[in-house]
């Protein structure tokens, strides 16, 4: 009989006011906690994606290097990269120069008339 009354103290005491409310503080700290971690979780993940863009990025600069390290283990390729850079040309070759004309330099100002007008467009 008298472990049935500490018992039944036992249950009144966890179901009193004072443990109740440490209790639902407690839970109500677990879930902040648990919600801080989701959005560090969130933020991690797309440092995570970020990461692995970069590093893609990274990979395909490093081939294109390679690429460009193997073309210029060649003599073509120096060559190819010296006339692109540099403008370097072999010995004998020449260089043409296009030149476009620009639109006014052509026209003939007709709106100037007169006599003077003449002579001005006679000699230009």
């Amino acid at each position: 009989m008298r472990s049935l009354k500490e018992k039944n103290r036992w249950g009144e005491f966890l179901q009193s006011k004072p443990v109740l409310g440490v209790l639902m503080m407690v839970f109500f700290i677990s879930a902040w906690s648990l919600l801080g971690f989701w959005g560090k979780m969130s933020d991690t993940n797309k440092n995570k994606q970020l990461a692995q863009e970069k590093l893609q990025d990274l990979q395909q600069s490093k081939s294109k290097l390679e690429s460009d390290i193997s073309k210029l283990e060649t003599e073509r390729g120096v060559e190819e990269v010296l006339r692109e850079n540099f403008g370097l040309a072999r010995e004998g070759e020449g260089l043409i120069v296009v030149v476009e004309e620009k639109e006014g330099d052509n026209q003939v100002d007709t709106k100037k008339g007169g006599f003077f007008g003449f002579f001005r467009n006679l000699f230009r």
